[in-house]
C-alpha cells in the first residue's frame, strides 16, 4: 500500500506528483467545496435574513465568497504542483505566484468582512435610532455609531495593506527620528509602522463605540441612569481608550515607553508651573465628570447669565445662553465660583418681584392687586400660590415683595416683565401710586438772621 501511494504519476515543474500528493490535493479540494456550500447556503442565508440585506448586496457578498474559495483552490494547486514561480527574476523585490494569490485573498477577505460587518452595523444603527427617539442626550453617541461602520471598513483595509506590505517586502524606511543620547541613536519609521498607528486608533474608535453603544448602553437602560451620568462615563471611557491607543502607537513606532513616560513626567512638572490655570481647568473638568454636580442639559445661572449646559469637556464647558449664544466657560470657574443649578433642585423654583407704593396707600388693596397680577400670568404656578410680603417702610415708599413659583427658568425674566406690566396696569386702574424718591432739604441762611438782628 505504501509503495502504491508513493508511486510517481508524472512530473510538473521539476516536482514529482505521487498518488499520495494527488489524493491529498483531492481531499483538500472536496473540503473546500463543502466549506463553500456551508458558508454560501447556511451561514450567509441566515445572515441575510437576520440583517435584512438587500439583493444587490447579497450578490456582492456571494461573489466575494466565491472568489475567496477559488483563490484558496488555486493556492492549493500552486503548492501541490510546485508552481510557485518567481515573477520578478533578477529584481530586488521578489514576487512569486503564491504571493500574488495571497495578496488577492487578503483583499477579498477584507472586502467580505467589510460588507458583512457593515450590514450588521447598519441594522444595529437602525435599532438605536428607533429606540429612545426623545433621548436628546445621546445625539453625539448616535453620531459616533453612524461612523462606526466606516471605521470598521478602514480598519479591515488597513490590516489588508499591512499584510500585503509584509508579503511583498514593501516595508521601506520613510524617515528616521533621532532619540538623542550618547550613542546618537535613531528610530526608523517604517511604512508598516505608520499603518500600525492608523490601525491602532481605528480599533480604539471601534472599542469606544462598542463599549458606549452596546455594553454601557444596556447597563444604563437597566439601571435607569440619568443622561448626565451617561455622558460623563462615556467621555471618561473614550479618554482612557485613546490615551492607551496613543501609548501603543508610540511603542509601535519603536519608542521606549519607559523613557517616554519618564520624559512626560518631567515635562509635566515644568509645564505645570507655567500652565497652572490650564491644569486647574483639567482637574476641574474631572471633578465635574466624577462629582456630577453639573451635567449636560442642566440650566445654570452664572455671572448674571442663564443658560443650558450643552457639553462638558476636560478643559471647558459649552453653555448656550438665552440669547442663543454658545459660551465657552473654563471648568475652574464652574467649580470655584458661585453657580446656581436650577436643574438640581425641584422642578419648580420661587422668584420675586419687588415694588414700592406711596405712603397712605391701602395695603390690603395693594396685596390683592399684586396677587391678581401674578395669577394672570400663565407661567406662574397655581400651587404653591403667589404670596405678598410687606417688606419694609422705605424712605419714599412702602416696600412689597411678590413671591411666585414657576418652572420656566430659561424665560423667567420675561415672566417677571409680564407681571410688572400687569402690576402697572392694575395700579393705574385702582389709582395706586408708585412714588418717585423724595427728599426734604432745609437751608439755614445765617446772613439773613444777622441782618434781622441789626
Amino acid at each position: 500500500m505504501t509503495d502504491f501511494l508513493n508511486t510517481v504519476l508524472f512530473s510538473l515543474g521539476g516536482k514529482e506528483i505521487t498518488v499520495r500528493l494527488l489524493m491529498l490535493m483531492l481531499i483538500i479540494a472536496i473540503a473546500l467545496f463543502f466549506a463553500y456550500r456551508f458558508v454560501r447556503h447556511r451561514f450567509l442565508n441566515a445572515f441575510y435574513t437576520k440583517n435584512e440585506v438587500l439583493p444587490r448586496w447579497q450578490k456582492r457578498i456571494n461573489r466575494s465568497v466565491g472568489i475567496i474559495f477559488f483563490t484558496l483552490f488555486l493556492l492549493e494547486i500552486v503548492w501541490s504542483f510546485g508552481l510557485n514561480f518567481n515573477l520578478t527574476p533578477g529584481r530586488s523585490i521578489s514576487i512569486s505566484v503564491m504571493t500574488v494569490l495571497e495578496g488577492l485573498l487578503i483583499l477579498e477577505l477584507a472586502q467580505f468582512l467589510n460588507w458583512t460587518i457593515n450590514r450588521s452595523f447598519i441594522k444595529r444603527q437602525q435599532s438605536i435610532r428607533s429606540e429612545d427617539k426623545l433621548d436628546r442626550g445621546e445625539d453625539e453617541q448616535k453620531d459616533i455609531s453612524l461612523s462606526a461602520g466606516k471605521v470598521v471598513q478602514y480598519a479591515l483595509y488597513s490590516i489588508a495593506l499591512i499584510l500585503i506590505i509584509r508579503n511583498f517586502n514593501l516595508d521601506i524606511v520613510l524617515t528616521t527620528i533621532p532619540i538623542g543620547g550618547a550613542d546618537g541613536g535613531q528610530v526608523p519609521i517604517m511604512l508598516s509602522n505608520i499603518m500600525y498607528v492608523v490601525l491602532v486608533f481605528l480599533i480604539a474608535h471601534i472599542i469606544s463605540w462598542f463599549l458606549t453603544q452596546l455594553v454601557l448602553r444596556r447597563y444604563y437602560q437597566t439601571k435607569e441612569i440619568d443622561l448626565g451620568t451617561r455622558y460623563a462615563v462615556n467621555q471618561l471611557v473614550s479618554y482612557i481608550i485613546y490615551v492607551i491607543a496613543a501609548l501603543i502607537a508610540m511603542q509601535s513606532l519603536g519608542f521606549n515607553l519607559t523613557v517616554i513616560l519618564g520624559g512626560i513626567a518631567a515635562l509635566l512638572v515644568g509645564v505645570g508651573l507655567g500652565m497652572q490655570e490650564t491644569f486647574n481647568d483639567l482637574i476641574s473638568g474631572l471633578v465635574l465628570l466624577f462629582e456630577r454636580s453639573i451635567e449636560v442639559g442642566d440650566i445654570l445661572e452664572f455671572q448674571g447669565q442663564v443658560g443650558v449646559v450643552r457639553k462638558i469637556g476636560l478643559r471647558a464647558s459649552y453653555i448656550e445662553t438665552r440669547d442663543n449664544v454658545l459660551s465657552l466657560i473654563p471648568n475652574s470657574m464652574l467649580v470655584h465660583q458661585q453657580v446656581i443649578n436650577w436643574s438640581q433642585i425641584d422642578e419648580k423654583a420661587r422668584f420675586k418681584v419687588q415694588v414700592g407704593v406711596a405712603y397712605g396707600s391701602d395695603t390690603q388693596l395693594v396685596k390683592h392687586l399684586l396677587i391678581k397680577a401674578a395669577e394672570q400670568c400663565p407661567y406662574v404656578l397655581e400651587y404653591p400660590s403667589p404670596i405678598v410680603i410687606f417688606r419694609d417702610f422705605g424712605e419714599s415708599s412702602l416696600r412689597f415683595d411678590l413671591l411666585f413659583w414657576s418652572k420656566n427658568y430659561m424665560i423667567i425674566e420675561f415672566v417677571k416683565s409680564d407681571i410688572r406690566f400687569a402690576i402697572d396696569r392694575l395700579f393705574r386702574e385702582h389709582q395706586v401710586k408708585i412714588p418717585f424718591p423724595q427728599r426734604e432739604v432745609y437751608v439755614n441762611d445765617k446772613r439773613s438772621d444777622k441782618n434781622t438782628s441789626e
